[in-house]
């Protein structure tokens, strides 16, 4: 498998409790994976806002409540920490956060390389 950039980071599940790998079976409601997805969420917000390591997503978290006009889309990889961010996103209600959990330079490739760059 050819890889168009060197990975610059490893796919971890780290410590995970139960609630946390409950949580992930529910990561495709929230699943952006490529730049039409990104323009389909994007019709009910006036900006988007891009996280990349978003950690636990206490700041993600933290910026959806204060701004709810706002679309952000977080970026990670430890699966503890997005499971433990849909948790949160459930438990808040935030309907302003969406996550990406692959290598974020492939879909910021496409938002550049986009010719109807709407975002």
């Amino acid at each position: 498998m050819r890889y168009k950039f060197l990975p610059s980071f490893v796919k971890r599940r780290g410590r995970i409790t139960q609630s946390q790998e409950d949580n992930l079976k529910l990561l495709p409601n929230f699943l952006i994976e490529s730049y039409e997805d990104i323009c389909r969420e994007k019709t009910n917000f006036s900006k988007l806002i891009l996280e990349i390591g978003f950690g636990n997503g206490e700041n993600i978290i933290s910026l959806a409540q204060d701004n709810p006009d706002t679309l952000f889309i977080g970026s990670e990889v430890y699966l503890a920490g997005i499971g433990y961010l849909i948790g949160e996103i459930q438990d808040l209600g935030l309907v302003n956060i969406r996550i990406n959990t692959g290598d974020i330079r492939l879909l910021i490739e496409q938002i550049l390389l986009s010719p109807l760059r709407q975002i």
